[in-house]
C-alpha cells in the first residue's frame, strides 16, 4: 500500500483578538480581553481628557492632575493609599500621550475587584493635598529637564516645534515643558479645579486584559463605577487633524563636545485610522529597521560612520502621524549621512521595492505583532491605545490582518503617497556647533539654519 504524505498548509496570519465592550449607565466604558493564564491582570484607565483641553500656558496639568489620583482618596493618604495597594499586590503608575492622560494598575485577577474599588476612589473622591500636589509637580519638572538632557529627546521636542508651531498643542511636549510646569508651580491649586471641570464617566474608558470572565469585569466595573454621576465638564475640545506648517525650519542645538552628532528628519504624515496605515509601516519598515532596512545596509555596513539609523512612523491622534529618520552618526561624516540617507529615500520612492523585502518585512511584522500581545500588560495597554484614538475595539487587531495581505504594490503606493521625501523638510541636529555649523550652514540639503544652545 503506498501512503501519501499529507498537504500541510499554512498557518491563518494571526491577529489579536477584539476586546469585548459594555457602556454603562453613566456612560463610562469597559473593554475586556480575556487572556486564560494571564494571572497578573492589567488596568488601564483612559481618562478621556486630551492635552488640547489644557488650560493655556499650563501645559502638563492633565499628567499632573492624574498623577495626583494616586496620592490619596477618601479618607486614604498618600501612605495611606500606597499601603493599601501594596496589600493587593498591586502597582499603579500614570502615563501621558496627546491623546491625555491614563492611569495604569497590574494585579492579580483574583484581586481584580478590590483594584478597582481603589482605583475608583481615585478618580471620584480625590484628596489633592496640596503638599502631594507640589511634590508631583516637582517631580514632574524633574521629567522634563531630564528629556531635555537627552540629545534624542530634545531632538523630538524641537522636531514637533518645527513641524507644528506653537499654535498647535501637539508642537509642545503632552507632559509639559520645564517653563509651563514652573508657571503651575505657582498655583498648584487649580489642578484639583481642573479635575472637577474635565472628569466625567462619560469620557472614561476602563479597559481590563487578564485571566477573567468578561461579565464578571462588567460586574465589577459597574459596582465600583455605577453610582459616578459627574456632569460638570467642558466640552469644547477640539477636534480634526492638527495643521502643520507649510515651511518647517532646520536647527542645529548646540553640545560643546559631543562626540557624535544626532540627526533628526521628520514630516507629518496619516494617522492610525488610516486605510493605508499599515502599508505605511511596512514600507518604513524595509527603509529603517535596525539591522535589515535599507538606511543601516548602506549606511551602517558599508559606510560605517553610524551605530544605526531608524526610519519610524508613530501615530500621534488617529488622523495624525509623523515620519522619522534618526540616529547619531559621527560628527565629520554628517553632511555625507544626510545626503546618503536624501539618495535612498529617494531610490525607493522612483525605483520602488522587491516582493523579496515585502516578504520579509510582513514576516517580520507578524512575529512582532504576536510577540508585542504576549501578556495582559502588552494587550491592555495596546487596547487603551487604540479607544484613545476614537477606535472601535471591533477593530483591534485589523492592521495586523491588512498587514499581511499588503502586497509590495500597495506599501510602494502608500510611500509615494504618505512618506514623499521631498517633505522630509524638518531637521534638528544635535551637537557641537563650532564643528558642524560650517560644513552644514552653506549645504544645499540643510538650507536656511539656525543654531540654538541645547
Amino acid at each position: 500500500m503506498t501512503l501519501t504524505a499529507p498537504q500541510v498548509l499554512p498557518a491563518p496570519p494571526w491577529r489579536p483578538a477584539p476586546g469585548q465592550q459594555h457602556v454603562l449607565d453613566n456612560g463610562l466604558s469597559v473593554i475586556v480581553h480575556p487572556l486564560p493564564g494571564q494571572s497578573m491582570a492589567r488596568v488601564v484607565l483612559n481618562l478621556g481628557i486630551p492635552v488640547s483641553a489644557e488650560t493655556t500656558d499650563l501645559d502638563g496639568i492633565a499628567a499632573v492632575m492624574a498623577a495626583c489620583l494616586l496620592q490619596g482618596s477618601g479618607d486614604l493618604g498618600a501612605t495611606e493609599f500606597a499601603d493599601a495597594v501594596a496589600e493587593l499586590g498591586a502597582t499603579v503608575a500614570t502615563t501621558v500621550d496627546h491623546t491625555g492622560p491614563r492611569l495604569v494598575c497590574d494585579v492579580p485577577a483574583y484581586r481584580l475587584g478590590p483594584a478597582l474599588e481603589l482605583l475608583a476612589s481615585a478618580l471620584i473622591h480625590p484628596r489633592f493635598a496640596l503638599t502631594e500636589v507640589t511634590r508631583q509637580i516637582q517631580i514632574a519638572i524633574g521629567e522634563a529637564s531630564r528629556e531635555d538632557d537627552s540629545p534624542a529627546g530634545r531632538a523630538h521636542r524641537m522636531m514637533f516645534s518645527l513641524l507644528y508651531g506653537q499654535h498647535e498643542r501637539i508642537s509642545r511636549p503632552a507632559a509639559g515643558s520645564r517653563t509651563s510646569l514652573e508657571r503651575l508651580m505657582k498655583i498648584p491649586h487649580i489642578v484639583s479645579a481642573f479635575h472637577g471641570t474635565h472628569l466625567t464617566p462619560r469620557r472614561v474608558t476602563v479597559v481590563v486584559a487578564g485571566d477573567v470572565v468578561p461579565a464578571t469585569v462588567r460586574q465589577l466595573v459597574a459596582e465600583a463605577f455605577g453610582d459616578w454621576t459627574a456632569t460638570a465638564v467642558r466640552a469644547d475640545y477640539r477636534s480634526g487633524p492638527p495643521r502643520p506648517l507649510e515651511t518647517p525650519g532646520r536647527v542645529l542645538l548646540h553640545r560643546a563636545g559631543m562626540p557624535q552628532a544626532y540627526l533628526l528628519l521628520a514630516q507629518p504624515t496619516i494617522g492610525i485610522a488610516h486605510p493605508d496605515w499599515p502599508a505605511v509601516r511596512l514600507a518604513a519598515g524595509i527603509m529603517g529597521v535596525p539591522a535589515t532596512g535599507r538606511l543601516d545596509a548602506r549606511i551602517r555596513e558599508t559606510q560605517g560612520v553610524t551605530y544605526g539609523l531608524r526610519a519610524t512612523p508613530e501615530p500621534l491622534l488617529a488622523d495624525a502621524g509623523i515620519f522619522t529618520v534618526s540616529g547619531a552618526v559621527a560628527v565629520d561624516k554628517t553632511v555625507d549621512v544626510l545626503q546618503s540617507v536624501r539618495d535612498i529615500l529617494l531610490d525607493a520612492s522612483t525605483a520602488g521595492f522587491t516582493d523579496a523585502e515585502t516578504r520579509q518585512v510582513r514576516a517580520m511584522a507578524a512575529a512582532s505583532t504576536r510577540l508585542g500581545h504576549e501578556t495582559a500588560a502588552q494587550v491592555a495597554d495596546r487596547s487603551s491605545q487604540h479607544a484613545a484614538y476614537g477606535l472601535s475595539p471591533g477593530t483591534f487587531g485589523d492592521d495586523a490582518a491588512a498587514a499581511a495581505d499588503t502586497t509590495t504594490a500597495d506599501i510602494q503606493a502608500a510611500y509615494r503617497a504618505h512618506l514623499d521625501p521631498s517633505r522630509l523638510a524638518a531637521l534638528v541636529v544635535v551637537g557641537d556647533a563650532d564643528i558642524l555649523f560650517d560644513e552644514l550652514v552653506d549645504h544645499e540639503l540643510v538650507g536656511p539654519l539656525r543654531v540654538e544652545s541645547s
